[in-house]
């Protein structure tokens, strides 16, 4: 399975036109990524924020589409975080259009995406009508909820992580499928050893634990981020009493 990696936005437009649109059937109604990708930058721009093209990965030839967007965000300060935009889809069928609003953490690119703030919608009939109204929607709702994932990225720092607990945690996060399997030893030694000098006072907290565990998510499908993210965010919000007691 190849990756094409873009972050330049002449030569995204470029290669939008390039890949082919599936023709319409009865029941598949096949959404442009540049339709996509103007809908959630429109939306952002009615709302005042400026984006920059932070990168977009082609799947198989452009038949899966996953993309970042740093978004400017003057109620976040400090050199901490970025607001970001993720939007994914595909031609071939296997991935629904999406949009997500999350964090960028500055020094590393890592990303923080709940499950709180996203949009769905299978390329049915009817989603050209809907999806960009509920994509304005989505936006509203995270702006209205603006400093939720910065408390929570920030509360973590607070929470130190009993190595013998972390590591179940971990076999579980496996089980949840927010990792493969192959990738259990990775985190666990990203935690313990930060490839980023900046995460080294954290080796104890589960703020470490959470950039390990997006450090080593960069290396897995890009299209399968946003749902790992978001069930990582989901697991560390229901574990982290437990991993906080001896």
């Amino acid at each position: 399975m190849g990756y094409e990696v873009i972050t330049d936005n002449d030569l995204l437009s470029a290669r939008l036109e390039e890949i082919t649109v599936p023709e319409p059937t009865d029941t598949h109604m096949p959404v442009a990524y540049e339709d996509l990708i103007g809908w959630a930058l429109k939306a952002l721009n009615v709302n005042e924020f400026d984006t920059e093209l932070k990168s977009v990965e082609f799947v198989r030839g452009g038949a899966q589409m996953f993309g970042t967007w740093t978004v400017t965000s003057p109620d976040i300060t400090g050199d901490d975080y970025s607001r970001v935009l993720g939007i994914r889809s595909s031609y071939d069928k296997t991935l629904p259009c999406g949009i997500v609003m999350g964090l960028q953490v500055m020094v590393c690119s890592n990303l923080m995406f709940s499950g709180d703030t996203k949009t769905v919608r299978r390329q049915t009939k009817g989603v050209y009508g809907d999806l960009p109204w509920e994509i304005h929607k989505m936006v509203e709702r995270y702006l209205l909820s603006t400093h939720t994932d910065v408390e929570f990225m920030e509360s973590l720092k607070e929470v130190e992580g009993r190595r013998h607990k972390v590591n179940d945690f971990v076999v579980e996060s496996m089980k949840a499928d927010v990792i493969p399997s192959s990738h259990i030893k990775r985190v666990l030694d990203e935690w313990k050893a930060p490839t980023y000098e900046a995460f080294a006072e954290h080796r104890e907290d589960l703020y470490g634990l959470h950039n390990a565990y997006t450090h080593v998510l960069k290396k897995v499908n890009p299209t399968s981020i946003v749902q790992r993210n978001a069930r990582l965010v989901e697991q560390m919000k229901k574990a982290w009493p437990v991993l906080n007691t001896a």
